[in-house]
């Protein structure tokens, strides 16, 4: 991942469609929240106001063979304020 998510600031976690399992979304949640960070679960709407947070965008990507198996995940961290990235991160299956 690139960049950071600075500490003490409060993090509102959404996913960028329609939510149809909360794997990734809960794993996101936990992990934010063992690192001390406050997390809002914004679910897949916009949070209406996140002035003075971050937003953190994210799309999963799964495939199927035999099991199911996540092929790719891509998370956005942005400025709630000026809607400018603060952390890119990227996973994809080789």
């Amino acid at each position: 991942m690139t960049g950071h998510i600075p500490h003490g600031k409060t993090v509102y976690v959404m996913s960028d469609r329609e939510l149809d399992d909360y794997t990734i979304h809960n794993s996101i949640i936990g992990e934010l929240q063992k690192r001390g960070h406050r997390v809002v679960d914004a679910g897949d709407k916009a949070p209406a106001s996140a002035q003075g947070s971050l937003v953190l965008h994210y799309l999963d990507d799964w495939n199927w063979d035999m099991c199911m198996y996540l092929a790719a995940l891509n998370i956005r961290v942005l400025d709630g304020n000026t809607s400018e990235p603060v952390a890119i991160g990227t996973y994809r299956t080789p």
